[in-house]
């Protein structure tokens, strides 16, 4: 189950940077780095609500960047409060991102009553239907706000992942940061919006004293490496490290 619902998450996310064109040459690297990366989550507790929760942010990232399609931003608005809505009954902190939705409103300029109204009307509604359920099926109350507690990363690194991992994000980031001002603008409100989700991942430490949604920097890492990969000229070199990273997170994944 757990790789089904994560090879589903690379599907869905590498369909967004096609779409979206946040990686302007088309590739399926992408969708693959994900899957790779994501493969040690499989050792932790909770491994499928945190591919659940996974899948509920690329929604959220695909949507919001989407917001720039004027013909459908009150359907956008809608399914962007539905993934929040989801995301906060797996974990109350995912409320760190719902200033970066306040903030895309304002700078695509969408931000008005009627568009308030329809993003509280798509959250009152996923929590009502949810806490029927709840009432009805799980009358102790026991369920939700908390199927992401306590999570022990200490399972998943090992000093391989560790140092292959560095190593693809600082040529990653090297990379990206000389050749950033090629990419069109669309491009760049992809990146910055996945920046984004690497600074909350920052603030729910830093406000809420916990690692607990630090797996959410998978998906901005894999724009990165996967933005290297694509565009670095040492084809040899790209081969080897896409090579490594594969070797290297399935073991981990294989003998935990």
């Amino acid at each position: 189950m757990f790789l089904f619902i994560n090879f589903l998450n690379s599907i869905a996310y590498n369909s967004i940077v096609l779409k979206q064109k946040t990686i302007k040459k088309p590739s399926y690297l992408t969708g693959l780095i994900y899957f790779t990366l994501s493969l040690p989550l499989a050792n932790l507790e909770n491994s499928l609500i945190i591919m659940i929760s996974s899948f509920l942010l690329i929604g959220l990232y695909g949507n919001t960047i989407n917001l720039t399609q004027i013909h459908e931003v009150k359907k956008t608005i809608l399914k962007i409060s539905f993934f929040l809505a989801c995301l906060l009954i797996i974990d109350f902190k995912f409320i760190l991102f719902y200033p970066l939705i306040l903030g895309t409103l304002f700078y695509y300029q969408q931000f008005n009553w009627k568009n308030c109204i329809i993003q509280l009307l798509s959250i009152i509604y996923v929590f009502g239907t949810f806490y029927a359920f709840d009432f009805l099926f799980f009358s102790s109350n026991t369920w939700g706000f908390e199927m992401t507690q306590n999570i022990n990363y200490l399972k998943i690194f090992n000093y391989p992942i560790i140092i292959t991992l560095l190593i693809s994000l600082v040529l990653a980031y090297s990379e990206l940061n000389k050749n950033f001002y090629k990419k069109t603008e669309s491009s760049k409100k992809g990146f910055y919006i996945l920046f984004c989700f690497f600074l909350i991942t920052l603030a729910s430490v830093i406000f809420f004293r916990s690692f607990n949604l630090a797996y959410v920097i998978t998906i901005p890492a894999t724009i990165v490496i996967s933005n290297y990969l694509i565009y670095t000229k040492y084809k040899k070199f790209r081969t080897f490290l896409l090579g490594l990273l594969i070797i290297v997170f399935t073991l981990k994944f294989l003998y935990p």
